[in-house]
């Protein structure tokens, strides 16, 4: 809330800016500035600053592309973005006072030195200000990669920009005429009172810019590739690629060059021919309450339509709103509801806009394999600029082209001349937006679902480069010396859906193989060394040691893992003579949950038994990992991780009898869901012996029971029989140790059912009633896992939840909707963190295929 409230307060400023730039300057030039000089010499003067305003928006113009540049080369603790908002709205906001004044009375003493001086002020003016408004709009994508919330942000931020820029047209005569009157004492609209007008404006807007820097965060991700520099040519380059954001770019000048040579004239349509300059805060007024209504309808609009269409019932409303105009003749109210029609979908048709270029950023890093953020979204203010210089210029050549200047007056403008104006203001505007109508329909295809499919892409290349073989190869190259017959090497992590603490009670588990895992490069050796070296744990650089020295621990090494693994290979006999090269690298967070040890201690099996050609099955792998992660860790666990690394396959579950270990492949058709792995970030201390407590209470109960009952296992009892015979166990905490042993059995046996019909939904609920009993009666959760877990289950688009972890700490495996992920991320993600403490990491994957040589 904080960051959309900051955000918004922002845009708010911003656009007071822009629209008090772009809209009124130059009619504080025409009417005020030079007041007091000879006519000639003030006619002189005002074509002069005009022309140069313009000029220099234009020449400033061409450089935006270099501004993005820039910024997205800016890595500070702060962000990219907040120190050019904040710099740039302060700096720019101070020009924006200065030349609403005549710089101490030099425009009427010195013109010569005041033209200088203005056109050093305005210079940096334009520059600044272009800083501010490119980092403030590219700023969107680094808050939240996630479409509904993008729009939601959006929706703020143009809420507060439509309120802005109408509060100008809304409160400009008043204020002017409030100040003259303080200051000079006579009524009308002098010179001092546009100077504070134009105080206020930059108040208002320095102020808010600074508040945008200080509420936002920018979010860090693999995508946004941060430490990446961008080239002027490569620039260039990316937008000349990017052809969605090309074709979006010429539909939107054309609408902005539309509305503006429509807006900016409206005062002298007010003045001129309506003869009610009065009635002109009206159309500030309006444009408020336009915007008012239509934001907000914006994510309503989006999710029940879709922005292709929202934008193109928002451009046939505003072309209604030209027919409107151009028959109301001087009928101020029909004139009006034209204004309520032609205004309330200027800020859809805006929002739609912002959200294409938005995602356009995904849609060039997609294409090109660049992320350019503030490149690319300094189209959009590039093209307000545009359109904006070019508003500057066309209130001065309309307003001398039909005679409306100087002394004239409503009375004075001939028919003729209103034709004309008619035919500048409103008819060729309707034929532009009709022809940016066009372009849109035809040209643009990144749509919201198109966007989502760029973005699972993208992440999956993050995944697939950090595996790329050519990498690891280099690595080994550089680490070992030579990659000649050198073999590739992978071994996945696995999550357990259901069964978890019953394993080791004889009961049934179901389980995957997930596609993060670790990675292995091997090279057999001819002498008894043996080098190990991980991409992950560089620091503790290249780690070596002789078959003679397996026993000899090394102190808070990942090759402790390494060196269980071979012992229990020659204490199994499998004796090996000869050593290995060997480099790993994994993308599976330790303490997450996933198996991480066993990963790897299932790759080295995997690799010894490939090296050494000891042509063992998949079981007598699968044993000989649980043996090694018996002995080293001291847990009592059984063949569940292990089994599912090895025997794991691409879209199936593995239901397995961890009793006889006869197993079912069960297919798992995720459809439209992912499967997101949270990370509590809470340490996973299995040294405690909490898991080991665990196995000795049940075993308990189960003793218990069969002093009554002729059960040798828990996994006999159905929850009937259980319910009917649990007061002989007596100990109320032992009851519900063995009641979710029970229970998640037989959760397991529905969950085949559920699976074999293709009925996730019913799936999903047999995780949380899974997880509602690991924590009630298992009691094997934490106050960080319960709370993710609450907040996971709360979001839209979720089927279940639960832990995947032995408990005590580790992380959830959430069935997320896929269109959702991005949301389900960002919300759960800064809920858990303002609630603990700490940082959730999540982690999207698939369930995939168990241990294996990579055939190169």
């Amino acid at each position: 809330m904080k960051q959309r409230i900051s955000y918004m307060l922002g845009a708010f400023g911003h656009d007071m800016y822009y629209a008090t730039l772009s809209g009124f300057f130059i009619l504080f030039v025409t009417s005020k500035l030079f007041e007091g000089l000879p006519a000639a010499e003030a006619s002189r003067m005002i074509a002069f600053i005009s022309s140069l305003v313009v000029i220099i928006r234009l020449i400033e113009i061409a450089f935006d592309p270099v501004i993005g540049g820039i910024i997205d080369n800016t890595n500070t603790r702060f962000g990219k973005f907040k120190p050019w908002i904040a710099i740039g709205g302060v700096i720019s906001s101070v020009a924006l006072a200065l030349i609403f004044s005549d710089f101490f009375g030099i425009a009427h003493t010195n013109t010569i030195l005041y033209t200088i001086l203005f056109i050093i002020v305005f210079i940096i003016l334009d520059a600044f200000y272009s800083f501010k408004d490119i980092a403030f709009w590219s700023m969107l994508p680094a808050l939240t990669t996630d479409n509904r919330e993008r729009e939601k942000l959006a929706t703020v931020a143009r809420l507060g920009s439509s309120f802005g820029g109408s509060s100008v047209g809304m409160f400009i005569v008043p204020i002017i005429a409030f100040f003259t009157l303080m200051v000079t004492g006579h009524s009308g609209q002098g010179a001092s009172g546009w100077f504070w007008f134009g105080m206020i404006v930059a108040i208002i807007s320095g102020g808010t810019a600074l508040i945008t820097a200080w509420g936002t965060e920018e979010k860090q991700s693999d995508l946004r590739q941060i430490g990446q520099k961008t080239t002027t040519i490569e620039i260039f380059k990316s937008i000349a690629k990017n052809d969605q954001l090309l074709w979006i770019s010429l539909t939107y000048i054309l609408y902005a060059i539309a509305n503006v040579a429509t807006q900016s004239t409206l005062m002298l349509y007010f003045k001129y021919v309506l003869d009610a300059l009065d009635s002109y805060s009206l159309v500030g007024l309006i444009g408020m309450i336009a915007g008012f209504i239509a934001v907000p309808l914006f994510p309503i609009l989006v999710k029940k339509l879709t922005r292709r269409l929202v934008f193109t019932i928002g451009i046939l409303f505003m072309i209604v709103g030209y027919g409107i105009f151009l028959t109301a003749g001087t009928n101020l109210t029909a004139v009006l509801v034209g204004i309520a029609i032609f205004l309330f979908p200027q800020q859809l048709v805006f929002l739609s806009v912002l959200m294409t270029i938005t995602d356009a950023v995904e849609y060039g890093q997609w294409k090109n394999g660049v992320r350019n953020e503030a490149v690319t979204l300094a189209m959009r203010p590039l093209l307000d600029k545009l359109a904006g210089a070019l508003g500057n210029g066309f209130v001065g050549f309309i307003a001398v082209s039909v005679g409306m200047t100087g002394s004239a007056t409503a009375a004075s403008i001939t028919s003729s001349n209103v034709s004309a104006f008619k035919m500048y203001v409103f008819i060729l505007p309707a034929i532009v937006m009709a022809l940016a109508l066009v372009i849109f329909l035809s040209r643009i295809n990144l749509t919201e679902k198109r966007h989502q499919e760029i973005v699972k892409e993208l992440k999956s290349r993050v995944v697939t480069e950090s595996r790329s073989l050519s990498n690891l190869t280099t690595k080994f190259e550089e680490k070992f010396g030579g990659s000649e017959n050198v073999n590739y090497f992978f071994s996945p992590g696995s999550i357990n859906l259901l069964g978890e603490n019953t394993n080791d009670k004889d009961g049934h588990v179901l389980s995957i193989a997930t596609t993060v895992g670790t990675m292995g490069v091997a090279r057999l050796r001819t002498d008894d060394k043996i080098r190990l070296y991980s991409m992950n744990f560089e620091e503790q650089g290249l780690i070596e040691f002789r078959l003679s020295e397996l026993k000899d621990s090394i102190s808070g090494s990942w090759a402790n893992d390494v060196k269980a693994m071979i012992l229990n290979f020659n204490q199994s006999g499998y004796e090996m003579t000869h050593g290995f090269d060997l480099l790993v690298k994994g993308d599976i967070p330790i303490t997450s949950g996933l198996s991480s040890s066993a990963s790897l201690e299932i790759l080295v099996a995997t690799v010894l038994n490939d090296l050494y050609a000891l042509n063992l099955d998949r079981l007598a792998i699968v044993k000989l990992g649980q043996q090694a992660e018996n002995s080293h860790t001291g847990v009592q666990s059984r063949v569940i991780a292990q089994f599912a690394i090895t025997f794991g396959r691409n879209g199936k579950g593995i239901l397995l009898d961890v009793n006889t270990l006869d197993y079912k492949l069960l297919p798992i058709e995720l459809g439209e869901y992912d499967l997101v792995v949270m990370n509590t970030n809470v340490a996973h201390e299995v040294g405690n012996f909490k898991y080991n407590e665990r196995v000795s209470e049940t075993q308990s109960a189960l003793k218990t029971l069969q002093s009554e009952l002729s059960i040798q296992t828990l996994n006999q009892l159905t929850p009937v029989e259980f319910d009917a015979h649990k007061t002989v166990i007596g100990d109320e905490m032992l009851i519900k140790r063995a009641r979710y042993v029970v229970y998640e059995n037989n959760r397991v046996k529905e969950a085949q059912d559920a699976l074999a019909a293709g009925d996730l939904t019913t799936f999903g609920q047999l995780l949380n009633d899974s997880q509602a009993s690991l924590k009630e009666d298992c009691e094997v959760t934490t106050q960080e896992l319960d709370t993710l877990v609450t907040l996971a289950q709360s979001q839209e688009g979720v089927l279940g939840v639960r832990m995947t972890s032995i408990g005590f700490s580790g992380s959830a495996l959430a069935f997320v909707k896929h269109e959702n992920v991005p949301a389900f991320e960002e919300k759960v993600g800064n809920v858990y963190e303002s609630e603990t403490g700490n940082k959730v990491a999540f982690y999207t994957t698939q369930i995939g295929n168990g241990a294996e040589k990579i055939v190169h």
